[in-house]
């Protein structure tokens, strides 16, 4: 069972571990930051300006500033005591954000329902590439590996980026399902992906 009350009993959606060790915990319209052994450093609802819905993707970035995107009110950052919200008058395609991640060259992506996006700073800036899937469809993750490609999970398997050139995976290349849910790239170097249909790893 939970030690910590402030989770007892709620749907935990994301869990993020920080460079200093600590745990922080999404659930719907609350983040919570808490210890190995379950003490709870921090915790973060609507008084905080947390919005009331699923926290389904959370970044920790170096200067220690926790982003978190969420099920249907869009993304928000925690930085020096304060949250902030990112939504459609900042040019977020879509409220759901399902991946945040920073690539090599500091560009945060955020992984929508419709489309990948860079934030800028300011605002949000759609990926400028042709493909549709990538441009306006599902991105499920967004994971940066060891090489700094990019990776963008679709419902039409993996697409890799290095900057300038998009590549494509799917069952054909021995993808064990085009629909994708989620992905990790280990210590390796290797990319891990969930489907529907079970897990592949890409060596």
């Amino acid at each position: 069972p939970s030690p910590v009350p402030e989770l007892r009993h709620r749907a935990v959606i994301r869990m993020l571990r920080d460079p200093s060790g600590t745990i922080w915990c999404g659930s719907r319209g609350r983040i919570v930051r808490v210890t190995p052994a379950g003490k709870v450093l921090l915790s973060l609802d609507a008084r905080d300006g947390i919005p009331d819905a699923g926290i389904c993707a959370l970044h920790m970035d170096v200067d220690g500033t926790l982003w978190f995107g969420t099920d249907e009110k869009g993304c928000g950052f925690y930085r020096d005591g304060k949250v902030v919200m990112i939504g459609a008058p900042e040019g977020l395609p879509d409220p759901w954000v399902m991946s945040i991640v920073r690539d090599r060259q500091g560009v945060l992506w955020l992984g929508t329902q419709h489309g990948i996006v860079a934030w800028n700073g300011t605002r949000c800036v759609p990926m400028a590439v042709d493909d549709e899937d990538v441009r306006s469809g599902i991105v499920t993750f967004v994971v940066c590996d060891s090489l700094g490609m990019l990776w963008f999970g679709t419902q039409r398997g993996v697409y890799a980026w290095n900057g300038s050139a998009l590549s494509h995976l799917d069952y054909r290349d021995g993808l064990i399902a085009d629909p994708t849910r989620c992905g990790s790239a280990d210590r390796e170097g290797d990319l891990w992906i969930g489907t529907i249909g079970g897990v592949s790893r890409l060596d």
